[in-house]
């Protein structure tokens, strides 16, 4: 039998390869080989545009004009702004109705114009541009005889507004509970712009979604993304995807979507970091391009790849020769030599710029105790010596990290340690956090590390700690709250390593304490425009969002129903 089928082959020029497939009664499948058809234009034109433009910019638009024919085109290209979102220039700056030039293009060859525009509005901008054939054009170029006289084409650039983009974000964690007894209020929120804003750029929106997870969930894109780079960029993306996927799992909530995603994720970071392993098992920047491992960065890549083990297959060889680079690097006062460098210093989080050994041993510690280090272990107790002796601080986060290290090892100081890092706090507004001292260069994304191994320490430790009638689960409620004020628009915190460790906490808060269930109606009210949101079980890890209608504006919450819930607003 035969059949025939017309197909309208797109408008670009290349080759085009098609096959059959057939099926017979008694003969069985038949598949043809494979014909193919190149697609062919005499001439065409495209337009080279930079990848975007801010308004107001004056840039070049480059015109090509492709000429396949044996003999020279005398051609004219007009340039327009079909939707009048951007001016034509003139050669000493006018501005014009069109844009028009004319060239001889060479036969097999091209050429190439150039016409200068300026953006007038935000958005994506069409650009249209249309090639002519001058058949009757009385200058020594071809006769301009072709088949196809003209090409047209339209092509978008995407305009930005002027200036920099800034982002401000607020946040609150609500539970009905606390409204209910006062020891949680909803005020109002008002949204105003800076006063040396871009003129109509200002913008923002408002959420609400049914799980702490929530708003990371939806931007997987930005906190789970494909890890690249070198040895730390590498980790910076890797270390993310464990603590999504222990917040799922602990609150049954995963699904192979996202697990997917992750676990890809993780297996080619996990393979990718072995390229910056050195031959004793230690982790540098550029593997052995180094002199030699760090230390921070090695105990760093343990305790991720310790914990991605749930999921994805890691070496357990691999893992105990970097354990013992690691031990190899006790000095004989308990403490771990500080070797190799961090370029990333921002990774390292509160730890840039310390000297302190006890606070890089209440690290490395951390990273031992999690990647399956005996508690009762010769290092451990030796670390502990070390950490002990140490000159005490009244740094919160230096606290925080030794109360974590402590808890983690079982240390009958644990208790003393987290009494003193909670006297060091402050509360506001239902909320516990810390404040840094002036030293750190980023002292809001260090609070967030502080706040989140203040979480890891106060519940590591209430597990290990029978004998002892102390409850710390109303303060880690407390600091929950305040870790949530301090998220970005995309759900993660301040920078890399602060994000990293309070999506960890995050994890652990759910692993220990479940949010409970939820069915809310929230309804929200921004000047005179009222939106209502329902959030229950079904949809609460759905971001549901709104935009500012103006900007400024005040928001006011109200609430029906019970359970917890979290709104971020951004602008």
């Amino acid at each position: 039998g035969e059949e025939a089928k017309i197909f309208a082959l797109p408008d670009t020029v290349t080759e085009w390869g098609g096959s059959a497939d057939c099926v017979h009664p008694s003969k069985g499948v038949g598949i043809s080989n494979i014909a193919s058809i190149v697609t062919f234009k005499e001439f065409f034109v495209d337009l080279t545009l930079p990848p975007s433009a801010k308004r107001g910019e004056i840039f070049p638009v480059k015109i090509s004009i492709f000429n396949y024919l044996k003999e020279s085109l005398p051609i004219r290209v007009i340039l327009e702004s079909p939707d009048a979102k951007f001016e034509i220039l003139g050669d000493s700056g006018e501005t014009l109705g069109t844009g028009e030039r004319t060239s001889c293009v060479p036969a097999e060859d091209k050429t190439v114009l150039s016409i200068r525009i300026r953006a007038k509005e935000v958005g994506d901008v069409n650009i249209s541009v249309n090639a002519i054939v001058e058949t009757n054009s009385v200058s020594d170029c071809g006769s301009g005889t072709v088949q196809q006289n003209n090409d047209h084409l339209i092509k978008p650039i995407r305009v930005n507004y002027e200036g920099f983009l800034k982002e401000e974000a607020q946040s609150k964690y609500v539970c009905t509970q606390d409204l209910e007894n006062s020891a949680d209020a909803l005020e109002i929120w008002n949204v105003k712009a800076p006063d040396s804003i871009v003129p109509d750029s200002a913008r923002g929106f408002v959420a609400v979604v049914g799980d702490l997870m929530g708003p990371t969930l939806e931007n997987l894109g930005t906190l789970v993304k494909m890890p690249y780079g070198c040895g730390e960029q590498n980790m910076l993306n890797f270390a993310p995807n464990i603590f999504v996927m222990q917040y799922l799992d602990a609150s049954n909530q995963n699904t192979a979507n996202i697990a997917n995603k992750a676990i890809e994720f993780m297996e080619k970071g996990y393979q990718r970091e072995l390229n910056y392993r050195h031959r004793d098992g230690s982790f540098s920047a550029f593997g052995e391009r180094d002199e030699s491992g760090s230390t921070w960065l090695t105990a760093f890549v343990l305790k991720s790849f310790a914990q991605s083990r749930t999921y994805i297959s890691v070496d357990l060889n691999d893992l105990s020769i970097s354990k013992a680079w690691l031990k190899s690097k006790q000095l004989e006062n308990g403490c771990f030599e500080s070797v190799g460098k961090v370029l990333h210093k921002g990774m390292k989080g509160g730890l840039s710029g310390s000297d302190s050994p006890s606070l890089l041993t209440s690290f490395v510690l951390i990273s031992l105790i999690e990647a399956g280090e005996s508690s009762s272990s010769t290092a451990v107790s030796e670390a502990l010596f070390c950490i002990n002796a140490a000159k005490p601080t009244t740094n919160p986060y230096s606290l925080a990290v030794k109360a974590y290290a402590l808890a983690l090892a079982n240390s009958p100081d644990t208790q003393a340690a987290l009494d003193q890092l909670l006297k060091l706090a402050k509360t506001s507004a239902g909320s516990l956090y810390w404040e840094l001292p002036a030293q750190y260069e980023s002292s809001k994304g260090v609070a967030v590390e502080t706040a989140s191994y203040a979480i890891l320490a106060l519940l590591a430790f209430a597990p290990n700690s029978s004998a002892s009638t102390v409850d710390y689960l109303p303060q880690v409620r407390l600091i929950i709250k305040w870790i949530n004020t301090q998220r970005n628009g995309q759900g993660g915190f301040i920078s890399t390593q602060d994000t990293i460790i309070a999506l960890q906490a995050l994890a652990a808060f759910e692993k220990t304490v479940s949010q409970g269930p939820i069915d809310l109606t929230v309804l929200v009210t921004m000047g005179e425009v009222e939106n209502s949101f329902t959030v229950n079980e079904q949809n609460k890890l759905l971001q549901q969002s709104v935009p500012f209608p103006v900007v400024p504006t005040s928001i006011t919450f109200d609430i029906v129903g019970q359970g917890c819930f979290f709104f971020p607003l951004w602008s």
